[in-house]
């Protein structure tokens, strides 16, 4: 089916949710048979450009479709990342009797006598 155009009608264009415009007119006009301007061209808005800096503690932002999401470094959960994972208190991660002490994002060890290394997992001679 063929729809007539009259000059001076007028089409508005939009871009769907989640998209922005990158070039082109918004909206044109017929004018001599023809319409002015150019299509629009849509773009994806990158969500962690506006907002991963929400994204806090080394975490990494990842774009989605009108929606961002942070992936957590090592030690660290929430949304924002932005909630210390206790680490003692989720496991044993220090070997040998020794005590277990949480810091921020992470985690310290003291060894009892006859031990050493990180998690208190080396014998001393």
């Amino acid at each position: 089916m063929f729809k007539r155009t009259y000059h001076g009608s007028k089409v508005r264009y939009t871009c769907t949710t989640g998209y922005e415009r990158l070039d082109g007119d918004m909206e044109r006009t017929c004018q001599n048979g023809a319409w002015n301007g150019s299509l629009p061209t849509c773009t994806e808005i990158d969500e962690c450009a506006l907002y991963g800096s929400q994204c806090e503690n080394g975490a990494t932002c990842v774009d989605a479709l009108n929606d961002y999401s942070c992936t957590c470094a090592t030690g660290w959960r929430g949304d924002h990342c932005d909630t210390d994972v206790d680490e003692c208190s989720e496991g044993t991660p220090c070997s040998n009797n020794a005590t277990c002490t949480n810091t921020a994002g992470g985690f310290t060890c003291q060894c009892v006598a006859g031990w050493e290394g990180n998690i208190c997992d080396q014998g001393t001679v």
